[in-house]
């Protein structure tokens, strides 16, 4: 699902470039990776978190492991786990600024993608509501996005 997920957005991506570089210029293409690499990273903590560490803390022999001061989370693997969430993050607040003043859609929208990145990026710390929340509005926001992209593409042609 990860691989799947990642491709689709990798395409998504690449349309959505497409769309704004006309009018958001060249940085736009050199911008537009960060949410995919951020997201990547962010899922792969997704998979660690649901089925490494289970397997990790079911073991008495293994468990140590998963001390926040162990060998797994106490070194570099939590850092590209943070790395990843607030990359994931900051990319879509400035994807989310990029399609507002572009108006590819409206403010409240924006807002959503924004305040959905950051639930979303956050969520190891965020409880269950408040991650809930964060996903709702992330998914909001994407589904308005792809409504104003099938309703600014020729489709006819």
């Amino acid at each position: 699902v990860l691989i799947l997920m990642s491709v689709a957005s990798a395409v998504g991506y690449a349309a959505l470039t497409q769309l704004l570089a006309p009018r958001a210029g060249r940085w736009l293409i050199w911008f537009l990776p960060l949410p995919l690499l951020g997201f990547s990273m962010l899922a792969s903590a997704g998979v660690f978190n649901a089925h490494i560490a289970p397997a990790l803390a079911a073991d008495p022999a293994t468990q140590d492991f998963l001390a926040l001061r162990g060998p797994l989370l106490g070194g570099a693997l939590h850092g590209v786990f943070a790395i990843g969430g607030l990359l994931f993050a900051a990319a879509n607040i400035v994807l989310a600024v990029v399609l507002e003043r572009r108006r590819l859609f409206e403010f409240p929208f924006a807002a959503a993608l924004a305040i959905g990145a950051i639930g979303i990026g956050l969520h190891p710390m965020l409880g269950p509501i408040l991650r809930s929340v964060g996903f709702g509005f992330f998914a909001l926001a994407y589904l308005r996005l792809a409504v104003a992209c099938w309703r600014r593409a020729d489709l006819g042609a």
